[in-house]
């Protein structure tokens, strides 16, 4: 495994999961916290502890890193667009009102 691969990819899931935290508050500072915005949130943050669970045992492992790093890019591409889609249903629903 490439430890610059590695490390990229480690940078890319962490400002992942800045944003993710991010937005959790907003919604919850918001009041915009809906049933549907609350299960979505947990669908994303079960994705984030398997995405980070991957990356743990991708380094000490030693797994073949290219399927590794393919899957877990992948992964981390899925919740990103979950969390834009997310946003930008929260975002509508509050232009609304």
């Amino acid at each position: 495994m490439s430890n610059q691969d590695y490390d990229a990819l480690k940078k890319q899931f962490d400002d992942f999961s800045l944003r993710l935290d991010a937005r959790t508050r907003e919604f919850k500072d918001s009041g915009a916290f809906s049933t549907t915005h609350a299960s979505f949130m947990q669908r994303l943050q079960k994705g984030h502890a398997a995405i980070a669970a991957k990356l743990e045992t991708a380094i000490h492992r030693g797994a073949p890193w290219e399927a590794s790093k393919a899957e877990i890019q992948r992964d981390i591409n899925a919740l990103t667009a979950d969390l834009g889609h997310l946003a930008e249903l929260a975002d509508a629903q509050m232009m609304k009102q």
